[in-house]
C-alpha cells in the first residue's frame, strides 16, 4: 500500500504582504517588526510588528527618499567598512527623523545618505560624513539612541561646509576660536570657551558648531548655559522657525 507525506510546511497559510497601489500622497510600506526607539521630541516607541500598509507621506518624503542610497559614497575615505542594505523599518526610521527637523537643516547639497555596518574609526559611532554624503552605522538604529538627533548632527556638518567664509569667521567670532600661526605659517583655529558642549567640540570649529546646533534643536536650555553667545547667534542666522517640527508617526 503507497505512503503518502504531507510537506507541512507548505499545509500552513502565511500571510501574504503583496504591495499595493496607493493614493496619492502615500507610499505602501511591506510588513515587518519595529524595534523600540526613540523619536526626535523623546517619545518612547515600543517594539511592534507593522503590517503592510499605505502610510502617509511626511513632508519630507519625496525629497528624501531616493538620497536613501545602497553602495558606498564616492571617495568614500574610510575603505575598510562595509556596506550593508537597508531594511524598511530603517528606511521609515530615517524618513520620519528627517520629517521632525527644521527645513533650513534639509540641505540639497546632501546628495545620499547610506547603511554601514560599523565605523572603523570608533565601534559605537553612529553616523559620519563627509561633503554631500552621509553615512549611518548600526548604533544609529539603537533602541536607546534618538536617530533625528544623530541626523541633525551630520547635517550640522554639512551646513558648516556650506557657509561662506564670512559666515564661518563670525561664528569663530562668537564661539571665541583664536587664530595662531604653525611654525610653517599655516593659520590654525584655537579652541578659547570656557565651556563645551561636547569635549569633541575643542577638537576643531565645526565640530564645535555641529554640537552647538544639535543641541539648540535638542537640549537648548544646555546651550544657554554652556555658550550663550553660541546659542543666539544660532538663533539669529536661522530664525524663530529653526526648531523641531511635529509630524505624525503612524
Amino acid at each position: 500500500m503507497p505512503i503518502f507525506t504531507i510537506n507541512l510546511s507548505l499545509a500552513i497559510a502565511k500571510p501574504v504582504d503583496k504591495k499595493q497601489v496607493c493614493a496619492t500622497g502615500k507610499h505602501w510600506v511591506k510588513g515587518h517588526p519595529k524595534k523600540a526607539y526613540i523619536r526626535a521630541d523623546g517619545v518612547q516607541v515600543s517594539a511592534s510588528y507593522v503590517s503592510g500598509h499605505c502610510r502617509t507621506n511626511t513632508v519630507t518624503y519625496i525629497r528624501w527618499i531616493d538620497r536613501l542610497k545602497a553602495g558606498s559614497p564616492p571617495g568614500w575615505r574610510q575603505k575598510s567598512e562595509k556596506e550593508k542594505p537597508w531594511t524598511t523599518e530603517e528606511k521609515e526610521r530615517v524618513i520620519e527623523a528627517l520629517s521632525q527637523l527644521p527645513d533650513k537643516l534639509l540641505l540639497d547639497s546632501i546628495k545620499g545618505i547610506f547603511r554601514f555596518s560599523k565605523s572603523s574609526q570608533y565601534g559605537l559611532n553612529p553616523a559620519s560624513g563627509q561633503s554631500g554624503y552621509i553615512v549611518l552605522y548600526d548604533p544609529a538604529f539603537d533602541p536607546q539612541n534618538n536617530l533625528a538627533r544623530i541626523i541633525s548632527h551630520e547635517l550640522a556638518h554639512e551646513a558648516f561646509r556650506q557657509f561662506s567664509g564670512a559666515t564661518k569667521y563670525k561664528y569663530s567670532e562668537i564661539g571665541e576660536w583664536l587664530v595662531r600661526r604653525t611654525p610653517k605659517g599655516e593659520e590654525v583655529l584655537i579652541p578659547n570657551r570656557d565651556f563645551y558642549t561636547e569635549e569633541d567640540g575643542k577638537e576643531n570649529i565645526e565640530e564645535d558648531f555641529s554640537n552647538n546646533t544639535e543641541y539648540f534643536l535638542f537640549n537648548p536650555e544646555g546651550l544657554k548655559a554652556k555658550a550663550p553667545k553660541v546659542y543666539d547667534w544660532i538663533r539669529n542666522q536661522y530664525g524663530d522657525n529653526f526648531k523641531l517640527r511635529k509630524e505624525d508617526s503612524k
